[in-house]
């Protein structure tokens, strides 16, 4: 085969490539390089198709292949710039910025080159280094998208919402089929309160891209953020539809199901999050909350068990099993939940009150006042505290203190009955009859079918 013959069989198999006939090109490559092992091109090509096929072992095998190129012809950009694409893919990100270095002295005008200079340096988060790079490629080429998009992606990671919003709506304007701009673009409405709009922004990028599961994603928490949980539940299945593997798609699926009082589906989503990954608490946790209101409690136990096991100090853990104990009458270990749930975190509001109602529930009046005290001083508006507290006082015989506790429940916007009919009640101790019946009627026209009242 003379020179011009390896020359066109070489354009054809560059033509096979581009075309995605990867295994028309590779044949074609491999006879060329066993007529000519030392040729620079055929490495090269032989080196990009291989890092194509996806795998790490092609990809250290495409990297020694471009290695071999660049030694036979260490004058080629190109030959540089894939081996740093190769080595970023691998997350050898020094060896790969070192690439885009030696590329750039060879042509330091190449906008791409400075682009993948900068996504290497913000991997590497070396923040300021990838904006200078970034902005270098679109001074080189303002319309160029992609790079404006990726400076976009890292003024949001240090902070600058509205600059960060500004490149992902020139991104779009080059390119309005763009979704991964209108993915961040929604992103950064959803963290500024901009709902309606991150909603708009994300059904873009699901309409660009179909199969860009994140989008799905975040149209699903906009969405359980607005309460349209139904709709929420068909964002986030789609998602895990999209990416299998999605384990806070799942995550998320079992929320909105659990506020749609879905409770076997919400279980078996948070079940399906923690087989993906199975150190995930919050899933975990949510997955108890879920059995317990199923009636499950010891299954609920069980999460909750292990759930500590990944963070013994979790809370808001301790906090629930607590409340599963509770409801299986294991109120020994219900109040030792509970207090470890103070130890690790002090000011949690709903262990002060949980571990005060279930005291007065065991008539231990005094421990029972001193923390529901400590959960109001934490939340002076909490009114269930307010009122579980006048019952406290009501039982200990403090009947006018338990009167100013329930008029404060009142005052706050104690939502049911129970505050009116408990200081009925207490207006009745005290023998102030009239009152009470005020008191009770007030009662009933909130729950005019309350037996109790």
């Amino acid at each position: 085969m003379n020179s011009s013959d390896f020359q066109e069989t070489l354009q054809q198999a560059l033509t096979f490539h581009q075309e995605g006939k990867l295994e028309s090109a590779e044949k074609i490559y491999q006879s060329l390089h066993e007529r000519d092992p030392e040729n620079a091109d055929v490495l090269h090509l032989l080196g990009v198709l291989t890092f194509q096929s996806g795998d790490a072992e092609g990809t250290e095998k495409s990297v020694r292949l471009i290695r071999q190129a660049i030694k036979l012809e260490p004058g080629n950009p190109d030959f540089y710039n894939n081996l740093a694409l190769a080595l970023q893919s691998l997350d050898r990100l020094d060896e790969a910025a070192e690439a885009c270095l030696s590329a750039l002295k060879l042509n330091d005008q190449s906008s791409h080159l400075h682009y993948n200079l900068g996504n290497v340096y913000s991997r590497q988060e070396k923040t300021d280094a990838a904006i200078k790079t970034f902005q270098k490629a679109l001074d080189l080429e303002p319309d160029f998208p992609e790079a404006r998009h990726n400076l976009g992606k890292v003024l949001k990671d240090v902070g600058q919402f509205e600059e960060a919003a500004a490149c992902y709506e020139r991104a779009l304007a080059a390119r309005p089929d763009f979704a991964d701009a209108h993915n961040n673009l929604g992103n950064i409405h959803q963290q500024e309160g901009r709902l309606e709009e991150a909603v708009s922004c994300f059904e873009k990028a699901a309409e660009c891209n179909p199969d860009l599961a994140e989008s799905h994603y975040n149209l699903g928490n906009v969405l359980l953020d607005l309460g349209e949980h139904d709709r929420a539940v068909a964002c986030f299945t789609t998602a895990a539809q999209k990416n299998p593997d999605y384990s806070e798609a799942y995550y998320n699926l079992g929320n909105a199901l659990y506020q749609l009082s879905r409770l076997e589906e919400s279980a078996a989503s948070y079940e399906k999050a923690v087989e993906l990954r199975p150190g995930f608490l919050d899933a975990l946790n949510n997955l108890g909350n879920a059995q317990k209101d199923l009636g499950d409690l010891d299954a609920a136990v069980g999460s909750y068990d292990r759930a500590l096991e990944i963070e013994p100090d979790a809370a808001f853990v301790h906090n629930n099993r607590g409340n599963a104990f509770r409801n299986l009458g294991k109120i020994d270990d219900a109040l030792a939940a509970y207090e470890t749930a103070i130890e690790s975190n002090p000011d949690f509001v709903e262990a002060h009150y949980n571990l005060g109602h279930t005291l007065y529930e065991q008539k231990e009046y005094q421990r029972a006042a001193a923390c529901l005290n400590r959960a109001l001083e934490i939340n002076p508006g909490l009114h269930e505290a307010c009122r579980c507290l006048g019952n406290v006082l009501n039982d200990m015989g403090h009947f006018d203190d338990a009167l100013a506790a329930y008029q404060r429940a009142l005052e706050m916007g104690s939502p049911d009955s129970s505050a009116h009919n408990n200081m009925g009640n207490t207006f009745s101790n005290l023998s102030r009859f009239e009152e009470a019946g005020e008191a009770y009627r007030q009662a009933l026209k909130l729950c005019p079918d309350d037996a109790v009242v």
